[in-house]
């Protein structure tokens, strides 16, 4: 289902086929497993946690890493500019 609701919507809705949503899947895959990895490494640091404050340090730091590559990765994308466009349009109606 996973290979075939992809091909068969591209084809039907979209007219063009669905290399891009497999491509669009393994840059997010890729994406998340290095901030994964990286987050690994970087809780191993802080393993000996001993308190709230150097848990609260870990979660921020890796939480922070994880959003600021995946902006870095596909922040300039159509994907972005299209919610970007939607928070600007949202934030300028209550102005």
């Amino acid at each position: 289902a996973n290979i075939t609701k992809p091909v068969i919507i591209y084809r039907v809705c979209f007219e063009r086929g669905a290399g891009s949503y497999f491509a669009d899947s393994l840059k997010y895959l890729a994406v998340t497993a290095a901030s994964i990895l990286i987050s690994l490494q970087i809780a191993a640091l802080f393993r000996p946690a001993e308190g709230f404050l150097r848990f609260g340090a870990a979660t921020l730091i890796i939480g922070g890493l994880y959003c600021v590559l995946f902006v870095v990765c596909f922040g300039r994308g159509e994907e972005s500019r299209y919610l970007l466009g939607i928070i600007k349009a949202k934030l300028g109606d209550r102005r």
